[in-house]
């Protein structure tokens, strides 16, 4: 005879029981039906509160449905097992980029992924696991995107459903807040922070283009962003990123020849910065690094994180730019 249900089970206990309960029966349960399962062991608050748990774990779909005044739940599932071979290893590589991201995705969305994996796993044959843990992420200054979770969520169905946003916007912390409309066509990451590509609109209809060139909008500078009812299908869409030249921003691509010391010199070297960059070495360490840059003022900020470890040899136009910052700096500080 099998072990007594423990009266004195913990929520966690109780809730497992309790999908359980829905899971392998194939039936709605009422309220009243499941509080009186010695496996709950509960009030009827208590029961609710366990079933609205259930609810937002986001484990299967619990539907409710009122008969005679009483609600009845019931979990939906599958007919039939679905035909489906997930690969562990693939699931462990999505597992391993869910780690890598969780620092830098908003919390519900970090609980969505989790569901997804988690629900996933189920189907992996008996002898595989999900690992968990592998994997954690790390940054110098990370912005919290649970605050703009609504506005991805916006930008995401916009994007989908080719809709143009209202979007308010502040380009600076000092800055005044300006209303666009716009067509957002692409989610983008870059160092560490969300962006919407898209177009700006003129205010009236017929839709059409303010400026030829595509802009990108950082999430976290949005004060609002809602969905219009116009439509931007007629909108084309933002060209890839050019991977192969450094840099986000817009410009004209140029060739830039930098020296690098050798207390930076592995780490620069083993990056790859363009597609068709080329290092020397040199006998004391240093190395020159040839690189197609696509922005000035990118290229600019990108050479001086490297302080005095980095010169740049060409192009003289690049090379002033630099003296020139540092003479600023120098004014700066002294």
């Amino acid at each position: 005879m099998g072990e007594k249900w423990n009266r004195d089970a913990t929520p966690a206990e109780k809730l497992l029981a309790l999908f359980a309960i829905l899971f392998f029966n194939d039936r709605a349960f009422s309220l009243t039906e499941l509080t009186g399962k010695e496996s709950l062991n509960s009030s009827k608050p208590s029961v609710a509160r366990l079933i609205k748990q259930l609810e937002r774990s986001g484990i299967g779909s619990l539907r409710k449905e009122i008969r005679d005044k009483e609600a009845f739940f019931r979990l939906d599932r599958p007919k039939r097992i679905p035909a489906v071979s997930l690969n562990a290893e693939g699931l462990s590589q999505l597992a391993l980029c869910r780690d890598f991201l969780m620092d830098f995705l908003p919390e519900a969305m970090r609980r969505e992924m989790q569901a997804s994996l988690s629900q996933a796993a189920c189907f992996l044959p008996e002898d595989a696991s999900l690992p968990v843990g592998i994997g954690a992420s790390f940054s110098k200054g990370h912005i919290d995107y649970t605050p703009f979770q609504v506005f991805i969520a916006s930008l995401v169905e916009a994007i989908r459903e080719q809709k143009v946003c209202s979007v308010c916007y502040r380009a600076s912390l000092v800055g005044e807040d300006k209303k666009y409309y716009f067509a957002p066509k692409r989610l983008l990451a870059y160092h560490e922070s969300m962006y919407a590509e898209g177009y700006l609109i003129t205010d009236e209809d017929p839709v059409a283009l303010r400026y030829d060139d595509p802009m990108k909008l950082a999430i976290h500078r949005m004060k609002s962003c809602t969905i219009t009812e116009r439509s931007a299908k007629d909108v084309p869409d933002v060209p890839l990123p050019d991977r192969n030249v450094f840099g986000m921003m817009p410009g004209e691509p140029f060739t830039a020849k930098i020296r690098f010391r050798p207390v930076v010199a592995t780490y620069v070297a083993e990056r790859q910065w363009s597609s068709d960059q080329r290092v020397e070495t040199h006998d004391d360490g240093s190395i020159t690094l040839h690189v197609q840059v696509s922005n000035v003022q990118e290229c600019v900020a990108w050479i001086l994180s490297f302080g005095e470890s980095a010169e740049v040899l060409e192009p003289a136009t690049l090379r002033e730019e630099i003296a020139e910052t540092v003479e600023n700096l120098y004014e700066m500080y002294c």
